[in-house]
């Protein structure tokens, strides 16, 4: 499959994308990588891709409570004219 790997473990799938790490992690990583000290809580984080787990989320849909990455939000959102419809936002980086 196309699941990402943790790329601090290699056991766990991926949860996160740590911009400044350039890393795609697991939610044990992360909290053991960015919980390390005062300097790494400050790293830019984004969810991973609901539907292909693959790439960094882009934007959160409302009406699906998704988190997608851009070729995700493509395909899915121009499906059919209702799904056009659905409000996304931007996905905001969160910091712990």
């Amino acid at each position: 499959s196309m699941t990402k790997l943790c790329d601090g473990c290699r056991v766990s799938n991926a949860a996160i994308y740590c911009t400044a790490d350039m890393a795609y992690i697991c939610l044990g990583c992360d909290l053991k990588v960015h919980g390390a000290n005062k300097l790494a809580s400050r790293h830019e984080r984004v969810w991973i891709c609901e539907v292909c787990e693959h790439a960094p989320a882009a934007v959160i849909c409302k009406a699906d409570a998704a988190a997608l990455c851009a070729s995700c939000d493509t395909d899915i959102h121009s499906a059919n004219p209702l799904a056009n419809r659905h409000e996304r936002v931007a996905v905001t980086p969160f910091f712990e």
